[in-house]
């Protein structure tokens, strides 16, 4: 796993764990020892920076939002462009992987 922020829609950052299962299946979520489990296949789409524009949550280039097919947005923010650019790759490869 993987020490994260994630940004609410109020524009507050909390740090959260984020980790993947063996199989590749599954994106934990785990704040304040509350676990949220999310299946990779219902990960729409991956976007990075200011998009996608038709959101509440303040975006900023530090930020990766992953849209999942319910229309429901998570949005983490990250310490530099780099690592965005780093996490949102990584996890799309995986993403289209299972689809």
């Amino acid at each position: 796993g993987r020490e994260m922020c994630v940004l609410s829609v109020d524009g507050q950052l909390r740090s959260c764990a984020c980790s993947l299962d063996r199989k590749l299946r599954i994106y934990n979520i785990t704040i304040s020892k509350e676990t949220r489990s999310i299946q990779l296949a219902k990960i729409k789409e991956v976007f990075q920076g200011l998009e996608p524009d038709d959101i509440a949550t303040p975006l900023d280039e530090l930020c990766a939002t992953l849209v999942l097919d319910s229309g429901e947005c998570l949005t983490f923010r990250f310490a530099d462009v780099s690592e965005r650019e780093n996490f949102a790759m990584c996890l799309q490869i995986i993403v289209d992987g299972r689809q």
